[in-house]
């Protein structure tokens, strides 16, 4: 006799669905081998971007033969050289625009698997940021927290990318401050400083002000300059992550708005 309610039903069904699942190597392999010639800008050869790819010699060779049948791939025989193919840009012409928080939505897993931290995509108003999802690593040990459902818009790692995005006057800013609460209390000085830097590398953190012993680094999707529309966040505990590793983790943060801002507005393609 089954007690669950039907959505109760349907979580254990796609739990059950997600531990059953294996991916197919092929498939996998295909993509990092398009992706290597992606990255490599000019023409590869076998070893080049097998090597890029990490996949054997012997599996590269097969998968791009079959991808060079199917358009995908060009091969220049006399050169022994591989480069993508002019079906990559008729697939790419058929993905619909997307709006910024899909394309977030399709990459927030895949960063807190990457950096094994939670990832949270935000609602940005003009007065408040609103949790809208969160997303937690793929694998069987993953951090999980309560995150605040609604927050001012300027407090946080999201709050300073959303006042650097704005480019907020320091007096204005300075202003709304005091309404701000934090667990570990900051300077304006130093809050104001990190607003800057967010503005020059594209990216905000916030280390363990916001929630003691919390790290936390955000980007933001904007609409039109000055007019942030999403954010995307990490938090990882304090500790995890070293400056380098925090670096690359806002780097991606940013690149995921970037492709968000680009999906927005139809120039993805």
């Amino acid at each position: 006799m089954n007690d669950g309610t039907p959505r109760q039903d349907e979580e254990a069904a796609a739990r059950k669905e997600d531990a059953d699942f294996h991916p197919v190597p092929a498939v996998g392999n295909s993509v990092r081998l398009m992706r290597a010639l992606a990255a490599g800008r000019e023409p590869m050869t076998l070893t080049e971007v097998a090597r890029s790819a990490d996949v054997p010699m012997a599996t590269a060779l097969k998968i791009l033969r079959t991808l060079a049948m199917e358009g995908l791939v060009l091969h220049r025989a006399a050169e022994k050289t591989y480069q993508l193919g002019a079906g990559i840009v008729q697939l790419a012409r058929a993905v619909p625009a997307l709006d910024a928080d899909a394309v977030l939505r399709e990459r927030m897993t895949g960063i807190a698997t990457r950096f094994d931290c939670l990832t949270a995509l935000w609602q940005i108003t003009r007065t408040r940021v609103i949790l809208r999802e969160r997303a937690l690593a793929d694998r069987p040990l993953r951090l999980d927290m309560q995150v605040t459902q609604r927050m001012p818009v300027y407090l946080g790692a999201v709050g300073r990318a959303v006042a650097a995005a704005r480019a907020v006057p320091r007096a204005s800013l300075e202003a709304k401050f005091d309404e701000l609460r934090w667990e570990v209390p900051i300077p304006f000085e130093r809050y104001w400083a990190e607003v800057a830097e967010a503005g020059r590398r594209g990216y905000a953190v916030d280390a363990g002000h916001l929630y003691k012993g919390v790290h936390a680094v955000a980007s933001v999707a904007a609409e039109a300059p000055g007019e942030p529309v999403a954010a995307i966040s990490a938090i990882a505990l304090s500790g995890t992550m070293d400056a380098d590793r925090l670096a690359e983790l806002g780097t991606a943060l940013r690149e995921a708005c970037r492709a968000a801002e680009q999906g927005a507005n139809g120039t993805g393609h």
